[in-house]
């Protein structure tokens, strides 16, 4: 009987299936260094959601790669196969047409599950020398604070993880107070940007061409901080909201799908001195793009990024 359990045991243990975050690292066979690596995989009905999280080296300086993830499952084993880039700081462009190719089976270590298997990537006309190596994950309980995960919440994706409970979709607000109230009397005006956003003249204050596939924003408070409160969309789409200028940097990351885009910074507030102010800092790869920028509660301000041919 003892027997026919431990013989069980394997079989049980792949059908916990694989959804949850898995840390841990690849080994490069040629250059014999293990590069940090992780996944997030959500399961759901059969289908899957991955992302992957690559960080290694470059003359000092921490080099990330964020990618979307194919999974296919056969029998004992999962094959994971690169399929797109979300997100890099590559000081080069990332190789067109190598993907990463991995095969993984499911274990269990000291009380948690573990995927370890092998990978390789593809052979291209440009680079024809395949990489091969091993991977190594542990499951991890704690999501709080990960790099991954912070990484989808930057991208907008962390709500398509089945393991992760989604955050109620509150309406981002402005609160401003209704001048035609007396005083003493508590009364405010509850504000949707989004909804708003045509009652104010958008005012273009600078034109910025860029060539990555993704960009990194960032957001402080223009000199004094005073209160200031903004929201920012993206292309008619809602990207941060009700967002306090400080001295501490606000980071957001998107990804340039298309030829065009525009940054319409909307101003919740007009802090304690008017107007609301702040600075954009837009990083292009190598790139920084430095923007100042004013609005009220009659105009926004607004940055149109194009893509440089």
């Amino acid at each position: 009987m003892r027997f026919f359990i431990l013989l069980l045991f394997p079989l049980q243990l792949f059908c916990q299936g694989i959804s949850g975050l898995w840390v841990g690292s690849l080994y490069n066979d040629s250059t014999q260094q293990n590069v940090f690596y992780e996944m997030a995989i959500s399961e759901s009905n059969g289908k899957y959601a991955a992302y992957s999280y690559t960080t290694f080296i470059v003359k000092g300086k921490e080099v990330v790669g964020v990618k979307s993830i194919k999974i296919v499952r056969q029998k004992d084993h999962y094959f994971f196969e690169d399929a797109e880039l979300l997100f890099n700081n590559y000081p080069a462009p990332s190789p067109k047409g190598v993907k990463q190719i991995s095969m993984v089976s499911i274990a269990e270590s000291n009380g948690l599950k573990v995927l370890n298997g092998k990978f390789t990537t593809t052979r291209t006309r440009q680079y024809g020398r395949q990489v091969t190596g091993t991977v190594s994950l542990q499951e991890k309980k704690d999501i709080s604070n990960d790099k991954l995960i912070t990484a989808l919440e930057n991208l907008g994706l962390v709500n398509t993880l089945s393991f992760i409970a989604p955050k109620t979709n509150q309406n981002p607000v402005a609160v401003i107070k209704d001048k035609s109230v007396t005083p003493g009397e508590k009364k405010i005006v509850i504000i949707d940007p989004l909804k708003e956003l045509l009652k104010r003249k958008i005012e273009t204050i600078e034109t910025v061409f860029f060539t990555s596939d993704s960009l990194i924003l960032q957001l402080y408070d223009n000199g004094f901080v005073d209160g200031d409160s903004v929201s920012v969309i993206v292309n008619g789409k809602m990207l941060l909201t009700h967002q306090r200028l400080t001295t501490q940097v606000i980071t957001k990351a998107i990804l340039s799908t298309t030829d065009s885009l525009q940054i319409i910074m909307y101003a919740e507030n007009l802090g304690t001195i008017a107007p609301n102010t702040g600075l954009l800092i837009i990083y292009d790869g190598e790139k920084r793009h430095e923007i100042r920028f004013e609005g009220d509660l009659e105009k926004n301000a607004a940055i149109v990024l194009k893509r440089k041919k």
